[in-house]
Order: structure tokens, then C-alpha cells, then sequence
């Protein structure tokens, strides 16, 4: 994903250090609310949007039993949680991708916390959420996997994406990661169904950004996201004439070969 800034993988705050106690986590989170007290706070429709945008859409492939398997996992001095190479072994290919998709292994924490951002379902932004919470990422294990079967995962995901009609957090994070732009089809067709999920569009120009892909890179709307004045939580308003653009612009970019 060369063609974009990439997003804070929150491994690091900040102040430039892992959390690593919960007396620095609790200070922190008092001295954010201390100063947060009297700022307005999401409509009930910004916060059904946001607890939408963070929710994993479930696997196909022995989703029970790994998720039993996952709860079992104890926690390493790092803090990490990592399933024993015994278990892991034993999984199938499916049920690989279905523990990457519910679990990071790697522990990551922000030392800083991002304030929440008002009306979410009015704005388009430039990165979706982590899948896990910033609480964890995948670990080197789980990234090798996704890497070295691509054509396999991808394969999965489609059929994925085709019978839940979703694409979750989780699923977008492995398009990503995979820059699998031959799924820019299948994510557009969800998107269309319900015009719902708006981190689709997220999705689309991380995904030609990755590729830097010319016609958006030269667009009013790359500058204003991922320009060098655009800060993390940078937005712009959602409405029909930059939803048609992005739909657009992916469109001949899936067709483009790039």
C-alpha cells in the first residue's frame, strides 16, 4: 500500500512508546475526559453508525470452533495472544482465514486516545478502522499466511462477501493488506445494494491510492484525504456527487489492469 500514508498501526502512541500498564492507560483516559467534559457528544444515530463501522463480518468456515479455540488462548508476558503451533497446525486453510479474521494475535495499545467524531454517518473517511479495537493486530505468522496463499484468500473472500452481502471491518482489512483490487467489483456491488457502508468508498481509494493510481491521485478529493495537510481523522462530507465519483473512478480503475 505504497501510494498512501499508511495508518498509525497502534503499536505506537503518540509519545512514542507501548502501553504497557493500566496505570498509564487509566491516566490517560482521565486526562482525555477531564478535557472532553463539555464537548458536544454523538447524536444516537452517529454512534449506531460508528459501532457499525467497527463491526467483523463472520467467516464461512468453522467459525464455532475456532472461536472456542480463540477463547482458550492465554495471554503471553507482551501481552500477546497467540494460538500454541500445536493448535495452529491443526487448522484447516479455511480455518486459518477464519482466525485471521477474528483474532490478532499481536498486542497493540495507543497511548493516545482519539476523541470520538461527531455525525460519522455524514462523512467519508480516509482509513477504516482497525478490526480488533487498536487492542491487537495481526501478528507475522498471520500476515505470512494472508501474503503466501493471495489467490487462495482472495478466493475465499469472495465467496464470503458474496453470501453475507457485507463487508466488514475484518474483510476490508485483508483486501487491503492483500491489495487485492480484482475484489473492487464484489465490494462495489455490496455497497450499491444499500448505500450503507461508506467505509466502502474508504476501501476503493485506499485500494487506488495503494496502486497510485493516476486519475485519483490527481483528484480535488485525494488531496483533501491523504494530502500532506490532511491529518488522520481528516473527512469530507458525504454526499451523491463524491459518492458517484469514487464509484466512478474504482470502476475504470478495477477495468484499468493497474
Amino acid at each position: 500500500m505504497s501510494g498512501l500514508p499508511r495508518k498509525p498501526n497502534g503499536r505506537i502512541g503518540a509519545m512514542g512508546f507501548r502501553l504497557r500498564t493500566g496505570t498509564l492507560i487509566l491516566l490517560t483516559a482521565f486526562a482525555v475526559s477531564s478535557f472532553a467534559q463539555d464537548d458536544p457528544k454523538p447524536s444516537p444515530e452517529s454512534d449506531a453508525y460508528h459501532a457499525y463501522r467497527h463491526q467483523l463480518t463472520q467467516p464461512l468456515y468453522g467459525t464455532a470452533k475456532v472461536k472456542s479455540l480463540i477463547a482458550k488462548i492465554k495471554t503471553d508476558r507482551e501481552d500477546n495472544r497467540v494460538m500454541p503451533d500445536s493448535v495452529y497446525k491443526k487448522l484447516t486453510f479455511q480455518e486459518k482465514l477464519t482466525f485471521v479474521l477474528l483474532h490478532g494475535e499481536d498486542f497493540s495499545q495507543n497511548c493516545d486516545m482519539m476523541p470520538r467524531i461527531l455525525d460519522e454517518q455524514k462523512k467519508i473517511f480516509p482509513y477504516f478502522p482497525s478490526p480488533f479495537g487498536d487492542e491487537s493486530v495481526w501478528s507475522e505468522r498471520q500476515r505470512g499466511f494472508l501474503t503466501a496463499n493471495r489467490a487462495k484468500v482472495v478466493a475465499l473472500l469472495r465467496e464470503t462477501i458474496r453470501t453475507r452481502k457485507r463487508v466488514g471491518v475484518n474483510v476490508k482489512a485483508v483486501i487491503a493488506t492483500l491489495d487485492a483490487k480484482e475484489l473492487v467489483p464484489d465490494v462495489v456491488k455490496v455497497y450499491k445494494a444499500d448505500r450503507k457502508d461508506r467505509d466502502i468508498l474508504t476501501l476503493l481509494m485506499v485500494l487506488m491510492g495503494a496502486s497510485k493510481y493516476g486519475p485519483f491521485l490527481k483528484t480535488g478529493l485525494y488531496r483533501d484525504l491523504y494530502g500532506e495537510e490532511a491529518g488522520y481523522q481528516a473527512n469530507v462530507p458525504f454526499d451523491a456527487k463524491t459518492e458517484a465519483q469514487i464509484l466512478t473512478l474504482a470502476t475504470a480503475f478495477a477495468k484499468s489492469g493497474r
